[in-house]
């Protein structure tokens, strides 16, 4: 359904983050992205909901939500309907980017601890997909 690759990063400690992707589908009502497997773009009017969850990684392996880091997304705000292919922002190719979301600096309160933020997707038709973004946060001298 959703092209669902983890997306490893580093975090900043007490840092706030944004986390930028290609929300894609097989059945999204976007134009094709052009890249063999990703499918169309998704839509606004292809979701009914968008959640997110901020977990830490416990010493045992085990995740642990963040307290205060979840909730509901306005999908007007954070899926584009116009792709975003300028370079402000998105280096990483240049087909582009429709999903945006701010995460505030007391999402990544701990250096050295391996954070995940998950997103569930849920379509209007029930089907529901994840996106997922990881990796540790680093430590600064001024936290």
């Amino acid at each position: 359904m959703l092209s669902t690759e983890d997306v490893h990063c580093i975090w900043q400690e007490n840092g706030s983050a944004t986390t930028l992707g290609r929300v894609t589908a097989w059945n999204g009502t976007g134009a094709a992205t052009g890249i063999n497997g990703e499918g169309r773009f998704v839509q606004q009017s292809d979701l009914s909901s968008i959640t997110y969850g901020v977990y830490s990684r416990d010493n045992d392996g085990a995740f642990t939500a963040v307290s205060g880091e979840s909730g509901t997304l306005v999908i007007a705000t954070n899926i584009l309907d116009t792709v975003d292919a300028t370079n402000e922002v998105w280096t990483q190719d240049t087909v582009g980017y429709n999903f945006r979301h701010d995460l505030p600096a007391t999402s990544f309160a701990d250096a050295d601890t391996f954070y995940l933020v998950e997103y569930v997707f849920t379509f209007t038709g029930g089907e529901i997909a994840r996106k997922r973004y990881r990796g540790p946060a680093r430590g600064v001298e001024s936290a």
